[in-house]
């Protein structure tokens, strides 16, 4: 059961050095400006499919690693939206997550058909059907860890094999 209380969830809204559906690959570091505010109290929205007038949240914690950038957000549970949201992730129907930024600093390496950037204004994170970049999953939803990793994992090993390659 769904609590008003713990409506929370953890993920990775963007993996470093993927090349995504819209041939952007974002570095480690990008988002470090960005992350240092929320501590200062700037609240980043967790919006519905990038839709700015269907606010289902906010981002509560972020971090970049190794990997990408970690979020923690919570979800409004006391809307039908967002009940019906968290019941959509508790199925396993949407488990994706998808940044909305501005680029500020980035580059087209010489020979290469993507951007790369290096330094993010990140102005939400979205809950979504389709993530541009596959490897961002929303990974733990209300403190009950996804047991079937068998997709995760399947995303991981692709990401390894683009960071393996002659980026």
């Amino acid at each position: 059961m769904i609590t008003h209380e713990n409506n929370k969830i953890y993920g990775y809204a963007s993996v470093f050095d993927v090349i995504d559906q819209h041939k952007d690959l974002i570095k480690y570091g990008a988002f470090s400006e960005s992350v240092s505010r929320i501590p200062q109290g700037k609240k980043i929205p967790l919006l519905w499919q990038h839709k700015f007038d269907q606010p289902i949240g906010v981002v509560e914690y972020a971090e970049e690693d190794e990997y990408g950038l970690y979020i923690k957000a919570k979800i409004v549970s006391s809307t039908s939206m967002g009940k019906d949201i968290c019941a959509l992730i508790s199925s396993g129907v949407i488990n994706g997550l998808s940044i909305g930024y501005q680029p500020k600093k980035y580059s087209y390496p010489y020979g290469k058909d993507y951007r790369q950037i290096e330094e993010i204004d990140l102005l939400e994170i979205s809950l979504v059907t389709f993530p541009a970049n596959e490897a961002a999953l929303v990974t733990n939803f209300k403190n009950l860890v996804i047991q079937d990793y068998s997709k995760v994992r399947g995303v991981i090993d692709y990401a390894i094999s683009v960071l393996n390659s002659d980026i």
